[in-house]
């Protein structure tokens, strides 16, 4: 009964594809059992189906898809693509996309772009997450640098405060792989915009105002 349920809903997908939908290819190195039929999701909604399955020449697997046509409006060059296990039938695979940053180009009928790994999107989001997170930083040291005289009762200061505990969960959270990148462009650059400040206060006689921001950035360093 379950299976035959699953056929009716592919061939409903595929009806609605169909009519007005986007129809693409992605190429995989690896595609695990992903078969003709099985769905493509977006954020935990089936938004279309796989249609076939190619190795090519180079054995790479051709994976054609059939977008929906209201997904297909926000199907970009710089959304992501990989293979994972069907959420709603465990025993199946699925086409799960993620989606880009915006502004991205839009697909086309035809296009054929490179998936990628479940491991790859989750660490690209988390790269993504913690460049924004220290770019909300260095924006709050900026306005932080421009009010000087309020230390340490501005709220500026408070939320930078906030932002690098935000940060140091960030990067505990990012694992091994990301560590480089913390030691070798995260915390020098934060030392020097801090090392600004505490140039600027010592004129005041207020240096030690800055000991709770030096205090997250050791924080960061034992990472």
């Amino acid at each position: 009964m379950k299976s035959r349920i699953l056929l009716i809903f592919t061939a409903i997908c595929l009806l609605g594809c169909n009519q007005g939908g986007l129809k693409m290819k992605v190429r995989f190195d690896e595609i695990g059992n992903l078969k003709s039929g099985d769905r493509v999701y977006h954020q935990e909604e089936v938004v279309g189906v796989v249609t076939d399955v190619i190795e090519t020449d180079e054995k790479k697997h051709l994976t054609a898809l059939t977008l929906k046509r209201e997904t297909a409006a926000k199907a970009t060059r710089q959304n992501r693509f990989y293979i994972d296990q069907d959420p709603k039938e465990g025993n199946r695979s699925a086409v799960v996309m993620v989606a880009g940053q915006s502004g991205g180009v839009p697909l086309e009928n035809g296009d054929v772009i490179d998936g990628s790994s479940k491991s790859f999107v989750f660490f690209h989001h988390l790269q993504e997450d913690v460049q924004k997170s220290l770019q909300d930083v260095m924006s709050q040291f900026d306005q932080f640098s421009r009010n000087l005289k309020k230390i340490p009762e501005s709220e500026e200061f408070r939320q930078i405060e906030k932002d690098l505990k935000a940060l140091v969960d960030k990067m505990v959270a990012s694992g091994e792989a990301a560590k480089k990148t913390i030691q070798e462009e995260i915390i020098p650059e934060l030392e020097k915009q801090i090392k600004t400040l505490k140039d600027k206060l010592k004129s005041l006689g207020r240096e030690n105002e800055v000991e709770p921001l030096e205090v997250e950035i050791e924080k960061l360093r034992s990472i």
